[in-house]
């Protein structure tokens, strides 16, 4: 079975033709879906999708690097008590169908276009990772630009830390990661399209991580993912 941990199925984009999509999907393998909340209003959207496709789509709450402003603070306090209703909902036995939060996500840093609210970024990371830690649901990580920044903060969590998805894309890669830890349940997925880049990174880079799986994945509704175990093995799938 196919996992996508990572699809936007809850924008205006799919709004006249999601069933099809998620049937498509589905004749394709996907077994699973996980969508990913990007800022408060998509909380939303996000659990409204799941809740139309229980059985295939699955949330993940978190603050997008990309969507961090001035009220941060307010936004993250709001998501916090939402996660910790459904988590409460699900140790009770009654959370309802949809509402089965898998992840926090989509968190992470985001400085290719801007760094006008790195600081508040880096809080806003942060507080993830310590979210991740206290309800032990995994990371799913958006990183651009940003790698170094990313594992300075996550070095001091790194025995507490679950799971952790990491997207990362390679065209914004200036400098090597210097990671002086190591990750035991780390999934890299690298944006990028040509397979070369992604070779002298694997070779280059991944050495000083304990990886688990590596994909190559350019965003939906169209992905070509490469598995990375040994030899590259292409698999070609469409949600569209």
């Amino acid at each position: 079975m196919i996992i996508d941990t990572h699809a936007h199925l809850d924008v205006e984009d799919f709004a006249d033709d999601l069933s099809d999509v998620i049937s498509r999907a589905r004749s394709a393998g996907v077994g699973k879906i996980f969508l990913p909340a990007i800022d408060l209003k998509s909380v939303d959207t996000v659990l409204a999708v799941c809740r139309q496709y229980p059985d295939t789509c699955y949330p993940m709450i978190g603050l997008q690097p990309e969507e961090v402003r001035e009220d941060w603070r307010e936004v993250l306090d709001a998501m916090y008590e939402k996660i910790k209703y459904l988590l409460r909902q699900k140790a009770e036995g009654i959370v309802k169908p949809g509402e089965n939060i898998v992840a926090i996500g989509e968190v992470g840093l985001d400085f290719y276009w801007t760094r006008e609210y790195e600081k508040e970024q880096l809080a806003v990371f942060e507080e993830a990772v310590k979210w991740s830690i206290e309800t032990r649901l995994p990371l799913m990580i958006h990183c651009r630009k940003a790698q170094n920044e990313m594992l300075h903060i996550m070095r001091p969590y790194e025995k507490e830390l679950p799971q952790v998805v990491c997207f990362i894309a390679l065209r914004a890669i200036k400098r090597k990661p210097k990671p002086s830890f190591v990750l035991t349940d780390l999934y890299l997925a690298l944006v990028e399209y040509q397979l070369s880049r992604v070779v002298i990174y694997v070779r280059t880079c991944l050495p000083q991580f304990h990886s688990i799986a590596l994909f190559l994945k350019p965003i939906v509704p169209t992905w070509l993912p490469f598995l990375i175990v040994g030899n590259v093995t292409r698999v070609r799938s469409s949600l569209r």
